[in-house]
């Protein structure tokens, strides 16, 4: 009998560990971009129009990073949308071929595109001529700069009733501030009080109302790889510290959904909560693909490409990071 029992719980465990198997391998067929459909798209109209031949070399070169990516022909079609479409942006097919892969392997947003672009076109918003608006759009959402943000910030930047600049200064003004992370209202407060001439007035208020944006709450990773806020690059590198900010890498951590995000979009997603949230959440292991064709984390870039880290890790693909909760993981 206890032979009998030895054998069938080999059996069950057996059978067990074939289901999960399976299982795995369902999941990791659906999740992963499949050479075939990626082709399939590149030689459509919703795609890129390839010739067959073309259209099926890019897919084999493509396919396997995009499947690291976690990003789908979906995911392609909607950013092409975006990129494309005469109600969105309005970019030439050319464009969406040379950067359209990159800017999906970076997860830039469509709907945050589209929303950016809108800000800085709108005739009653930022009014930036359309090729500005164009370019302008993609580097601020890469960065996770906030449509309403940069709204608010020429609102107070132009407004005789708050910094009265001249509107072409304003413009370029609010882009860089939106960039950085400017709480708008802190900025208004600030250079009400501040002292000296306008042009130092905006400058204190600008470093104030930096320090002031998401409650303090956002840090990047410096030169160095180690983590620090607005304040801390201010007290270290002085008069550079907006450049070395503008190059940092955004903190992310891990949202209920198993998903890693900024705090910038924390405060969007969780709204009245959102600093609580935060607070309660796990650092996220943020990893990116290098150049050599591995996978690193922060610290590894660090590592691998010395004082240049910063710009390669920008122009990387972007992975899920190492905590996320992937339907491969939720299986396991």
């Amino acid at each position: 009998q206890a032979k009998f029992d030895r054998e069938a719980r080999s059996q069950s465990i057996d059978r067990a560990m074939a289901l999960r198997s399976f299982l795995l391998l369902l999941v990791a067929r659906a999740a992963a971009v499949s050479v075939d459909e990626l082709a399939q798209w590149f030689a459509s109209a919703q795609g890129f129009n390839y010739m067959t031949s073309d259209a099926r070399k890019l897919a084999e070169q493509e396919a396997p990073i995009l499947t690291q990516c976690d990003v789908s022909v979906q995911d392609l079609t909607k950013l092409k949308a975006a990129l494309y479409g005469t109600s969105a942006l309005d970019l030439s097919m050319d464009f969406c071929k040379q950067n359209l892969l990159p800017l999906a392997k970076q997860h830039v947003d469509p709907e945050e595109l589209i929303k950016m672009y809108g800000t800085l076109y709108g005739i009653r918003e930022v009014d930036l001529p359309r090729s500005q608006a164009q370019t302008r759009s993609i580097e601020l959402v890469k960065a996770y700069a906030e449509a309403d943000q940069v709204k608010a910030l020429f609102q107070t930047l132009v407004s005789m009733s708050g910094i009265d600049l001249p509107k072409s200064e304003a413009q370029a003004k609010s882009l860089e501030l939106g960039k950085l992370g400017c709480d708008p209202v802190a900025l208004t407060n600030s250079f009400r009080a501040a002292q000296g001439s306008k042009d130092q007035r905006l400058k204190d208020a600008s470093d104030s109302a930096m320090r002031a944006n998401l409650n303090g709450e956002a840090r990047r990773y410096a030169k160095d790889g180690q983590i620090y806020s607005v304040k801390e690059f201010q007290d270290y590198y002085k008069d550079t510290y907006r450049q070395e900010w503008a190059n940092g890498v955004p903190e992310m951590k891990m949202a209920r959904d198993g998903k890693a995000y900024t705090v910038s979009q924390y405060r969007i997603y969780y709204a009245s909560n959102w600093e609580g949230e935060w607070h309660a959440a796990s650092p996220a292991t943020q990893q990116r693909l290098a150049e050599d064709g591995k996978v690193y984390t922060v610290a590894e870039f660090v590592q691998y490409y010395k004082d240049d880290w910063q710009t390669k890790w920008r122009a990387a693909p972007e992975l899920p990071c190492k905590d996320c909760r992937t339907q491969v993981a939720m299986v396991v």
